[in-house]
């Protein structure tokens, strides 16, 4: 499976989160779990050469955060042109903002950003995993495949949301088709998996 196939992706992380108060949960702690990792990245030194560093330093160096939102901006472009263009904007504006916040949490909240967006990030993960446990009854996508599921989340909690506003109908209806394919697969395999012990 390509991490770009949105077909395929929105179809392992959906089937993780088919719960309506999980899938609220995740909408709502999903994009600041990628904004405070952001936060955190703006600790991480410049990685590029000053040449390169040169090129962006006027709004943002050339450091893990400004890499990985360019990773995410490409692959959710990729993914759906209009969809992930939207997302792609997002992750900019997360990174942006969280780089003001960087510069100055300390001034403004007594703390310094990482302690603030490392309380932030905790507290939605523990929030998500409440809404696995409570209301979905499965274990959270990234423990079957941690990459994947991070990099989908932003772009799926997105897509729900663009959904209820009637984004890609037929898209939808298909996805949703797979979706209960694979979580009835999956019970079913719980179920052969429960009757042997």
């Amino acid at each position: 499976m390509g991490i770009t196939d949105l077909e395929e992706q929105f179809t392992f992380y959906a089937s993780y989160h088919h719960n309506t108060f999980n899938k609220i949960i995740h909408i709502l702690c999903v994009w600041p779990i990628l904004w405070s990792a952001l936060v955190l990245l703006e600790y991480a030194p410049i990685v590029a050469p000053e040449s390169l560093n040169a090129i962006t330093a006027s709004w943002h160096p050339l450091n893990l955060a400004f890499l990985s939102a360019a990773f995410y901006s490409v692959v959710y472009i990729i993914m759906d042109k209009k969809a992930g263009s939207l997302a792609a904007i997002m992750v900019f504006a997360c990174l942006i903002t969280g780089q003001k916040f960087y510069f100055t949490a300390e001034t403004s909240y007594g703390y310094p950003a990482w302690v603030l967006a490392v309380a932030l990030h905790v507290l939605c993960w523990i929030s998500q995993f409440i809404g696995h446990g409570a209301f979905e009854g499965r274990a959270p996508a990234l423990l079957d495949n941690l990459i994947q599921a991070l990099v989908m989340a932003p772009l799926f909690v997105l897509l729900e949301v663009l959904f209820m506003f009637g984004y890609r109908k037929d898209f939808q209806k298909k996805m949703w088709k797979r979706v209960e394919q694979e979580i009835a697969k999956h019970k079913g395999q719980s179920k052969k998996t429960s009757k042997r012990k």
